[in-house]
């Protein structure tokens, strides 16, 4: 097999820095439990125009939600559930 193809094609992927934003919050309805909640966003690294390689490139973005419980006076576990997903 002999290359036909000749020349080469250059797109620059524009690349850019990143901004990422967070709310977060926790309320505490009783002594020892406290209700936790988070939303982030993050912002594209790159226009989807120049994406010539496929890289995933889409702002992301994630809804959090979770139970904070006191154990002692300096210790305390959380369960968190998080859904994330890449965004338009």
């Amino acid at each position: 097999l002999i290359n036909q193809v000749t020349g080469t094609s250059v797109t620059p992927a524009d690349w850019r820095d990143t901004f990422s934003f967070q709310l977060s919050t926790r309320y505490a309805f009783k002594d020892k439990i406290a209700l936790l909640g988070s939303g982030i966003y993050e912002t594209n690294a790159a226009p989807t125009s120049t994406n010539a390689i496929g890289y995933p490139l889409a702002s992301s973005g994630a809804l959090s939600l979770g139970l904070d419980f006191s154990l002692h006076t300096n210790l305390s576990t959380q369960l968190i559930y998080s859904y994330g997903a890449f965004l338009t």
